[in-house]
């Protein structure tokens, strides 16, 4: 999966941060950690970068490619009769920007493009809120290094303690979708096959 990168250099953070906060917690405190985790989240954004132009070119390809009428009709009925995938939105969500209104109207999705371009727009609303909890880390660690973290983001008191769980709450949502998508399209291939794999059956040269 493309969104892998993302996603490991995420959990690495987190297994940095939580060290950094047990370190604390246990009085021996250990601020290399959290600029452990603060590298690593950085790491993840860049990922991000990469992320955003495979997409880009995969948008492109499909609309470019040349389809399988058989495979589209498939993927097409089982959007249609699924469950709508969870999607990330600034309004009406847990962690919202604009708390009490109504989530964003997304549009429905009926083939394999309109998940890509879904994919790729919800990724921007997923970096714009990794770049907030980053800006948030990276003026805690003076805290870390006074060993006051702990204490600081369990009063509220610095952005951190906000943004984090809000990035949490959307990536974890963004992976949910990441491998919605794909069963979707395996389903459909395995429904159809062989159709569009008729190269499966041409000589190697």
């Amino acid at each position: 999966m493309l969104s892998l990168g993302v996603i490991a250099t995420y959990y690495k953070g987190n297994s940095y941060l939580e060290s950094g906060i047990l370190a604390e917690l246990d009085d021996q405190p250990n601020p290399a950690l959290f600029r452990a985790a603060l590298g690593s989240y950085e790491s993840s954004a860049d990922q991000m970068i990469i992320l955003d132009q495979k997409l880009a070119e995969l948008i492109e390809i499909d609309r470019s490619g040349q389809k399988v009428q058989l495979f589209e009709d498939a993927l097409a009925k089982i959007l249609r009769e699924g469950v709508p995938f969870e999607r990330l939105s600034t309004r009406g969500v847990r962690y919202a920007n604009a708390g009490g209104l109504k989530p964003d109207q997304q549009r429905e999705l009926r083939n394999s493009g309109d998940i890509l371009v879904a994919q790729r727009e919800d990724l921007k609303i997923l970096q714009n809120a990794l770049r907030e909890a980053i800006a948030a880390l990276r003026e805690a660690i003076p805290l870390a290094e006074k060993r006051e973290f702990v204490p600081v983001m369990l009063s509220g008191r610095n952005a951190f303690a906000d943004k984090m769980p809000k990035f949490t709450d959307m990536i974890s949502a963004y992976e949910r979708f990441n491998i919605r998508g794909c069963m979707a399209t395996i389903d459909a291939t395995m429904q159809v096959y062989p159709a569009g794999f008729e190269w499966l059956k041409k000589p190697r040269s």
